[in-house]
């Protein structure tokens, strides 16, 4: 490593050097140097890491590219790395699958504390470096050293491009029109849900429309998860009229709000947060959890809950007649609103049922009630709930694994009131 000095800037840089024999030599700052001589500036950039899930990447081509090399400094602080391909790099039990650091790809960190990892090497040109998109899921690097609008930094994928993510919870999706990610950031690694292979070329440092100004889709702003970047989460975008400024929050079966969004030009754009691995607490949606969708009314400040219908995922091309949760799923869904009076029911999720099943019961007052079960002989087979409920929607969980196979009768008691369905059992 030698100083190279900038007479233009007036500057000094360190630089390395690699040359060819030839038969001129070249003398610099008092060094014999052979012909063909090649500089490049050494670069340094600094992430900053939290507590818990990043999304990170890097601009610079390390000089030593082994991960271990490049956490070393903070390796008591990092609780584990994972990559696209789900390979990992655990330093407390010395693990690493991953072997070296991709300078084209995004990396998920787990961290004990707040920390600052640095990466010394190349810096890389983003418009000369081309990232190879596969179709479906990515998880990409950020090439350029400022900040741009995604509009504008992925305009080289736009039309194969169905949703790009970030580590917060922020999505672009641009046949939407939808964009609450805002300005792509230096050292964030983003998500790529593609529905073609694809090229991705950053435009150059030097074209900074970094603002993405009147591009960005409002947020809510009253009911917020209290949950946010638990390394897990899917996307839901429900088409809804004559509801826009209100909001819509999706609840898991404990009733707390794990997602939630504003309705814009007909549309909320929600991201649905899954509990997280890295806790022994549950903090978000588990797989296969059922979900439930509220609307509220940002004027009176009332809540009610809404229908879904036309539940499309489309990683997967499936549709579904309920919300169910599952990591990085993509779910397109229209709702609907019942505005007639709430009416004593019962119903059970899914049905047919394998092992376990969700009862949703509706009741017009606060009374006592509970669920009774019966056979087709008429055989009472099982009571669950038999509490004091408030008026509205509840949902009980319920284990089917030791039933037989065969058609059950479902019976909700609540004072002398009676109302019933059927559940049918197929293993």
């Amino acid at each position: 490593i030698f100083k190279v000095w900038d007479a233009m800037l007036g500057q000094e840089w360190n630089a390395r050097a690699t040359y060819q024999v030839g038969n001129s030599y070249y003398t610099i700052d008092g060094f014999s140097m052979l012909a063909s001589l090649t500089t490049y500036i050494i670069s340094n950039q600094n992430i900053s890491l939290n507590s818990g899930w990043n999304i990170i990447s890097s601009y610079i081509e390390p000089e030593n590219a082994d991960i271990e090399n490049i956490f070393e400094n903070i390796a008591t602080d990092v609780k584990i790395v994972k990559n696209g391909a789900g390979q990992i790099y655990d330093p407390a039990f010395n693990i690493n699958n991953i072997g070296n650091w991709n300078y084209k790809e995004g990396y998920l960190v787990n961290m004990l504390n707040n920390n600052e990892l640095s990466i010394t090497g190349q810096k890389l040109v983003p418009e000369e470096t081309p990232i190879n998109l596969n179709n479906g899921w990515n998880m990409s690097a950020y090439l350029r050293d400022n900040e741009m609008s995604a509009t504008s930094a992925l305009t080289s994928i736009s039309t194969s491009l169905v949703l790009a993510k970030d580590n917060a919870g922020g999505i672009y999706m641009p046949a939407f029109g939808i964009n609450t990610l805002g300005n792509m950031q230096a050292g964030q690694g983003y998500y790529f849900y593609m529905n073609a292979a694809s090229i991705l070329t950053y435009p150059a440092n030097s074209a900074k429309k970094a603002i993405a100004g009147n591009e960005i889709t409002p947020l809510a702003k009253y009911n917020i998860p209290t949950m946010k970047n638990t390394g897990k989460n899917a996307t839901l975008l429900i088409s809804i009229e004559n509801n826009d400024g209100n909001e819509i929050g999706v609840y898991n079966m404990n009733n707390e709000l794990i997602g939630s969004g504003a309705v814009h030009n007909g549309i909320a754009a929600i991201t649905i947060w899954g509990d997280d691995d890295a806790t022994q607490k549950v903090d978000g949606a588990k797989d296969n959890e059922y979900l439930n969708v509220k609307l509220y009314n940002t004027t009176n400040n009332t809540s009610k809950e809404i229908s879904l219908t036309q539940i499309n995922e489309i990683t997967s091309n499936t549709e579904q007649n309920e919300l169910y949760y599952k990591t990085n799923a993509i779910y397109l869904a229209k709702a609907s609103i019942n505005e007639s009076e709430l009416a004593m029911s019962i119903k059970n999720i899914p049905n047919p049922v394998t092992n376990s099943t969700i009862f949703e019961f509706s009741l017009t007052e606060e009374a006592n009630a509970e669920i009774q079960i019966y056979n087709s002989t008429g055989e009472l087979v099982a009571t669950i709930g038999n509490n004091v409920y408030s008026t509205g929607i509840h949902r009980i969980n319920f284990d089917a694994s030791n039933l037989s196979n065969g058609m059950y009768n479902i019976v909700l008691s609540s004072g002398s009131k009676k109302v019933s369905s059927f559940m049918i059992v197929n293993k």
